[in-house]
């Protein structure tokens, strides 16, 4: 539903009051055109048509705010008020309500936002609440308490400003959803909140939550100020895309350094929260635009050996693409030591293995050497395809005859190979006429 009934936004023909029957409609029953109705709602493409129906007859528009209000969209003070008499006029429209949209980007302040959890009644079949273009540092203090009237499993916030990280933390735990998604969140410049919020309730039933930054160092400050955990959060991803400019080719240059202590520090508190258990499964991505990591905490395979089949393990996965030249990344890896993991895996591309300085190998090797990794069981390298890029040439090696990867890892990772941590399988990269020779 949007701005529904105010249909003169499609048009001046559409402005006019819907006529009582016409003579093609009076020929047949209201019961067969309200199962066309039905069908039509059936379709998500056809809700536009669906809008324009309850135009043709009045004995249409039951039927057809019927079937808008599943999915409504709010954008002002007027649609707000004219969708609380939509959803009033029957007892049954409350519960027709599947999906809620804030939309505040039409309204500046959206000072309405505020109070729309009290001006509309129960929703108790509300799946998803999505709020977009809402200034939440200028909403009244009682609007987070208010929430709390429309629990819901799925919340996202796409677009919001915001002065502090508590009030989004808040506005969570007020609707107490499954699963959470942050969209391009804006801080305010005024770090000051004129209503300063208590603590928040905890956070029970979150399972899920996706953020997606732009650029960096936004999603450096949230995360500093990292206040999401809960008993049953285990699925955390964040995104950052860190490109300002038109090409995509390349990534915009940080506008703070990746290695950003404050950054990673808060993605190791996400792992391994305060009074979590460790025997609790867990997966943290973190994708940027020079590497992407994911620390993930399962139980480990079947073919283990009993005893070890009831221990939890600890890996840490570390996908390179086409710009993972930055000395970031032994720093990174330095900063997650602080955890302990069972197995190392290193995935990159046939054409990143060519470009990327050896010296970032050789930095890889040395660091994965240190004492912090000496309960390490391997180091796993794999290859990951490069849809956009295909040559003819062996993958690995610069000279006329391939070479088998696992000679060539060796040499880029003489340390960890020294200890017998390096594990790969040279049947993954085409080309090894080394083994087919024999």
């Amino acid at each position: 539903m949007d701005l529904w009934p105010t249909w003169d936004r499609w048009g001046p023909e559409l402005s006019k009051p819907a006529p009582l029957a016409t003579s093609a409609v009076a020929g047949l029953p209201i019961e067969l055109w309200e199962k066309i109705i039905d069908i039509m709602a059936d379709e998500p493409l056809l809700q536009l048509a669906l809008r324009r129906t309850a135009l043709v007859c009045r004995s249409f528009v039951p039927r057809c705010r019927y079937h808008l209000c599943t999915h409504a969209s709010i954008s002002s003070s007027d649609s707000l008020v004219t969708f609380e008499q939509i959803i009033k006029s029957s007892p049954g429209f409350p519960a027709r309500v599947l999906s809620l949209c804030i939309d505040g980007r039409a309204d500046g302040v959206a000072s309405w936002v505020s109070h729309f959890p009290i001006t509309l009644p129960r929703l108790p079949n509300l799946r998803k609440i999505e709020i977009q273009f809402v200034d939440l540092t200028q909403q009244n203090p009682q609007f987070w308490r208010f929430m709390t009237l429309l629990p819901c499993p799925m919340l996202l916030l796409n677009h919001v400003r915001y002065s502090q990280s508590t009030q989004i933390s808040r506005l969570v735990s007020a609707v107490q959803p499954q699963a959470f998604s942050l969209q391009w969140p804006h801080q305010s410049e005024h770090k000051s909140n004129p209503h300063p919020l208590l603590s928040h309730p905890p956070i029970k039933q979150l399972d899920t939550l996706i953020a997606c930054f732009n650029p960096w160092n936004h999603s450096v400050t949230f995360l500093q100020g990292w206040t999401f955990s809960g008993p049953i959060l285990r699925d955390i991803t964040i995104v950052v895309e860190n490109s300002t400019s038109d090409d995509d080719s390349e990534p915009a240059a940080p506008v703070v350094s990746f290695a950003t202590a404050g950054f990673w520090n808060s993605v190791v508190r996400m792992f391994q929260p305060l009074g979590r258990p460790d025997n609790d499964t867990m997966t943290v991505l973190i994708d940027t635009p020079i590497v992407t990591v994911t620390l993930r905490r399962a139980k480990p395979p079947a073919d283990r050996s009993p005893t070890a089949r009831e221990l939890m393990e600890q890996n840490l996965d570390v996908i390179f693409n086409n710009h993972s030249t930055q000395s970031d990344i032994p720093l990174i890896i330095r900063i997650l030591s602080s955890l302990t993991f069972d197995s190392v895996t290193l995935r990159f591309t046939s054409r990143v293995w060519r470009t990327v300085s050896a010296a970032l190998w050789r930095q890889l090797d040395e660091e994965f050497s240190r004492p912090r990794f000496v309960g390490l069981d391997f180091i796993e390298i794999k290859e990951d395809q490069d849809p956009d890029y295909f040559s003819r040439d062996p993958p690995l090696s610069t000279t006329a005859k391939a070479r088998c990867s696992k000679d060539v890892f060796a040499e880029a990772f003489p340390t960890a190979a020294s200890r017998g941590l390096l594990r790969s399988d040279c049947r993954e990269w085409t080309g090894c006429e080394d083994h087919a020779s024999r």
